[in-house]
């Protein structure tokens, strides 16, 4: 995929992000010219979800009160459904990402260094293409507890902690590259 086809997302849950956090988020706008820029507030974010999941799940969204919970429904929802950069917003961007990550893996976890397998931060997640079946497995368990109004555990039943669980079976280790990150 070249760099024009190439998206960088992130999210915030108001239009105007705090100075801060509207800071970094545009740094990873211009360190990525010929990428597509994504930001989402709450309002696209759930019109993006009404296009590609329906309408049920953009309101289940809606309902969400806590910000957090939101970005990592976004990210799953829109990484399966269209492909790209996940970035959390609060993220410093200090070099491209074509210096440090391979852009080529089918999908790209990262992992802190104090994290072992299976457990991975979603604060950075590429799917260069739509459709990865450990998006798809995460999605389907997500939606489902989303539309039920259940998931008392957000880390488990919407976070990392969904991640984690799935990728203990060992079932996609073939289809993701996780790396290491340096904190």
């Amino acid at each position: 995929m070249t760099a024009a086809g190439r998206s960088l997302i992130q999210y915030w849950d108001q239009q105007d992000p705090p100075e801060a956090i509207a800071e970094r988020m545009q740094g990873w706008r211009q360190q990525h010219p010929s990428w597509r820029y994504q930001r989402f507030a709450r309002e696209s974010a759930a019109a993006f979800l009404a296009e590609h999941h329906g309408p049920a799940l953009a309101q289940a969204f809606l309902d969400i009160r806590l910000p957090a919970m939101q970005a990592d429904v976004l990210r799953i929802a829109l990484l399966l459904a269209q492909g790209g950069l996940w970035i959390d917003a609060a993220t410093t961007c200090l070099t491209p990402v074509e210096d440090w990550i391979d852009l080529q893996a089918p999908l790209l976890l990262l992992r802190k260094p104090h994290q072992e397998h299976p457990k991975v931060c979603t604060g950075l997640i590429h799917a260069p293409a739509p459709g990865h079946p450990l998006l798809a497995a995460a999605w389907h368990s997500m939606a489902a507890a989303l539309l039920a109004r259940t998931g008392t555990k957000v880390y488990r039943s919407f976070g990392p902690g969904l991640l984690r669980d799935l990728l203990a079976s060992g079932t996609w280790d073939d289809t993701l590259s996780v790396w290491p990150v340096k904190e």
